[in-house]
């Protein structure tokens, strides 16, 4: 079932041989002017910017996305509905907006977009991979059932609605099979218990 997000064609992915750049950021989350290749801010532990968005449907369903098994950090894992690094010289709604295109063939109108807050994170996934962000966080309620969707399969391999209440038994298991950031999944089970006018 398609709603007022609409459909179309899926967002262009760079090239292998592309070079994907982001914007170095001071510990204030403030920009140095300098850009990297991704790469190099992961190697560095560099500062940068992320987006992260939501997705919640009617019947209070939240979307999860599974990582793709040769994702360079938490492959396989579950995750976020949608997110990404922003691009060098985006500002972040319209990375938002990109992410959703990308990932999930997901038009979505400026407002109707939600923005919550930012959260800054540091984590080291892998020896060589240092992850210093500012999270970008987002919601968006869509009547877009799983088949609707149309994935980046070099980004995620699957996805599923889940209740508050088998989020919080994934959260639970030991090892969890979600991405470890706690604080979204905090706010994930808020948006899931309140209606949408509460979280604006």
């Amino acid at each position: 079932m398609r709603n007022n997000l609409g459909g179309g064609h899926l967002g262009a992915v760079p090239s292998d041989s592309s070079v994907e750049l982001f914007d170095v950021l001071d510990s204030s989350g403030h920009k140095t002017g300098q850009t990297k290749p991704r790469h190099l801010v992961h190697r560095d532990g560099d500062w940068h910017r992320a987006v992260d968005i939501w997705i919640i449907n009617p019947e209070r369903g939240l979307l999860l996305q599974r990582r793709a098994a040769d994702k360079d950090s938490w492959a396989g894992y579950w995750d976020i509905s949608c997110g990404g690094h922003l691009t060098a010289g985006d500002d972040s709604l319209t990375g938002a907006l990109r992410e959703l295109e990308e990932e999930l063939d997901l038009h979505a109108q400026p407002e109707e977009l939600h923005f919550v807050k930012t959260i800054q994170s540091s984590a080291r996934p892998a020896p060589d991979f240092i992850n210093n962000c500012f999270n970008d966080l987002y919601w968006l309620e869509t009547n877009y059932e799983i088949s609707d969707f149309k994935i980046q399969t070099s980004e995620l391999s699957d996805l599923k609605y889940v209740s508050a209440a088998e989020l919080q038994a994934l959260l639970a298991e030991n090892p969890s099979p979600l991405v470890p950031h706690p604080e979204f999944y905090t706010f994930a089970l808020e948006l899931l218990e309140k209606s949408p006018s509460q979280l604006s």
